[in-house]
């Protein structure tokens, strides 16, 4: 007899079986059956059934036939019962449906964080905090006992890259950032590699999440059949992983977590695949799995998807029309996807969704790496962290002139390669800008450091802005560690 695990948090539906919602940290996800007469839901919170009730966001059609799951983004998920009640609204702005609400408990931990265990800082992480802190020889009295960590130490450049007669002038100088939705959550490797989970891995999955797929089920046309066997199918007949079909299944009405079967005209729909054509749940899955593997073939020859998108190319985000879906500002959003999976997705689910800074309430493809990591689906990809370790301000006769000389460490566990060295100096009166020092590196593998020293100069009173990887070229483990501010006196 296999024992099942139990859940925590499970999904929790109304009697109508039409609205119904689950905790997943810091998030509720809320899914519901649409109403083909709404023009607009209006989604509103409270801590009981009993109301007062508060509005949170409303969701148009377009957004909620091809977005997934609604998002109600809150750290209060962690601390109490959340309560939720939708309205559909028609084209004159009458409610023409009331959901019955739904409550979601708060999240529940297994077991609890150990405290025993040495959280004393670090006396190298104090000085590499993000935007600050002064040279530790400042801060240690200038002692020239300081302990370095025994990185291989690979090259050594005098007053290379320092061109003070011609230093450019900048103003606001800033380290660029990547964004999320451009890179997502999984390679194209992953992304088509059938071989991710046998039938038997994908019947035991549905097991696990007492899902209402498992085993063998009627479909809505009578005809019996076994999700397990339907999703492994698609995945070796089109060569796309099963964990992006069983995540998609979950991210567009939450079957994978859902134990009381779903009404038939959803899981006409339940793939989210031509929301305009409802057919069954074979042919949803068989349907949605044959457009990925299209999609993906089209950028493999170069072409751009059904609906426009190409690897590297910025393309607006939002449906019906590109840049339909704003950030909190009210700008549209550009996306531009790192890989032909990424690219893939935004055809399937052109949203960004509110966790990566979308439309607020929309889940989208956010939700899909929200949920693709929290079925344990994303592998631990081994990523280089570059980080500065030491930076010396050396003025044998102050005010007069002084070196600087820094070093910076791969201390990750992938060489870094093709990234640029910037360091600003900056007033400590106007806070204008200047490049002081610019240079490419080629490559730096794990556990080596490389070392820099200026050419004499004079500051007077500044600081010094030094930024590995301003262009952020590198995929890092820990992108926070890369620009660190110390003064010169």
């Amino acid at each position: 007899m296999k024992i099942r695990k139990a859940n925590l948090n499970p999904t929790v539906e109304n009697k109508d079986n039409d609205l119904w919602g689950n905790n997943m940290k810091d998030q509720i996800v809320l899914w519901w059956s649409r109403d083909d007469r709404a023009a607009e839901y209006v989604f509103s919170r409270s801590t009981s059934l009993e109301g007062p009730w508060a509005e949170i966001f409303r969701l148009g059609i377009a957004a909620a036939r091809k977005s997934g799951a609604a998002v109600d983004i809150t750290p209060d998920a962690m601390l109490m019962d959340l309560c939720y009640k939708i309205e559909a609204i028609d084209g004159t702005g009458k409610v023409i449906r009331r959901y019955e609400p739904i409550c979601v408990p708060k999240w529940q931990e297994e077991g609890s964080l150990s405290l025993s265990q040495d959280t004393s800082p670090n006396l190298f992480s104090s000085f590499l905090s993000h935007g600050g802190l002064a040279d530790p020889f400042f801060n240690l009295g200038g002692q020239d006992l300081f302990p370095l960590p025994s990185y291989k130490l690979v090259s050594f450049s005098s007053a290379t890259g320092v061109q003070l007669a011609s230093a450019i002038s900048t103003t606001n100088s800033t380290q660029s950032s990547s964004q999320p939705y451009n890179t997502m959550c999984l390679s194209n490797d992953e992304f088509v590699d059938s071989s991710a989970m046998t039938y038997e891995d994908i019947q035991n999955f549905l097991e696990d999440k007492n899902s209402f797929l498992q085993g063998e089920i009627k479909d809505v046309d009578g005809v019996s059949f076994e999700t397990a066997e339907i999703i492994n199918f698609a995945a070796q007949t089109y060569g796309i992983n099963p964990q992006v079909l069983l995540t998609t299944l979950q991210k567009e009405f939450g079957a994978i977590t859902k134990n009381k079967r779903l009404k038939d005209d959803i899981l006409k729909l339940i793939m989210g695949y031509n929301t305009n054509n409802p057919t069954t749940i074979v042919d949803q899955i068989l349907d949605a799995a044959a457009q990925m593997r299209r999609d993906f073939d089209r950028l493999s020859n170069g072409q751009a998807t059904a609906s426009g998108w190409q690897v590297g190319v910025s393309k607006l985000s939002g449906e019906p029309n590109p840049g339909d879906e704003k950030d909190a500002s009210g700008e549209s959003i550009s996306v531009t996807p790192a890989n032909k999976a990424v690219a893939v997705l935004f055809t399937y689910t052109p949203w960004i969704g509110e966790r990566w800074g979308g439309e607020k309430g929309i889940g989208g493809n956010g939700s899909f790496c929200k949920l693709w990591e929290e079925f344990g689906f994303k592998k631990e990809v081994s990523l280089p962290d570059l980080s500065l370790i030491l930076t010396i301000f050396s003025a044998p006769n102050p005010p007069f002139r002084g070196f600087i000389r820094w070093i910076f460490v791969n201390q990750g566990e992938a060489t870094a390669t093709g990234f640029l060295i910037h360091i600003f100096l900056v007033s400590s009166s106007s806070g204008s800008e200047v490049l002081q020092f610019e240079d490419l590196i080629g490559s730096l593998a794990p556990g080596e450091s490389v070392s820099f020293a200026s050419s004499p100069f004079y500051c007077g009173s500044c600081f010094l802005r030094i930024i590995i990887d301003p262009t952020n070229v590198v995929r890092e483990s820990n992108e926070e560690n890369n620009t660190l501010i110390t003064p010169i006196f």
